[in-house]
């Protein structure tokens, strides 16, 4: 999995682009493992920004109510996922958007 995201990060950079922020595809890069290993290349790399996916459940659930038991599992999921990040990534000088809004959309 290292090996992949290294991969990934040197594609990336061979492009000459601007390194704007660090996200992973259906939020992949929440899971500790995989998070750790994208935070410490993107600082490699020179990233300082990550998306980092947290919806609250009660704005969720007012805009549709449908499905509440897998919004309620996804908000809770993610809420305690995006914590950690929060707090590593502030420790990194990162910076990432307060929430993002939408992932409870997928749990239907």
């Amino acid at each position: 999995m290292r090996k992949e995201l290294a991969a990934q990060f040197e594609k990336f950079r061979s492009t000459g682009l601007p390194l704007s922020h660090i996200d992973g595809h259906l939020h992949l890069h929440v899971h500790p493992v995989i998070f750790n290993a994208a935070l410490e290349l993107g600082i490699k790399h020179g990233a300082r920004r990550m998306r980092v996916p947290a919806e609250e459940r009660r704005l969720a659930l007012e805009f549709d109510r449908a499905n509440l038991l897998q919004k309620t599992i996804y908000t809770l999921l993610f809420g305690g996922l995006a914590g950690y990040m929060k707090k590593k990534l502030r420790e990194r000088g990162f910076t990432f958007p307060e929430r993002v809004y939408g992932i409870c959309k997928a749990a239907e």
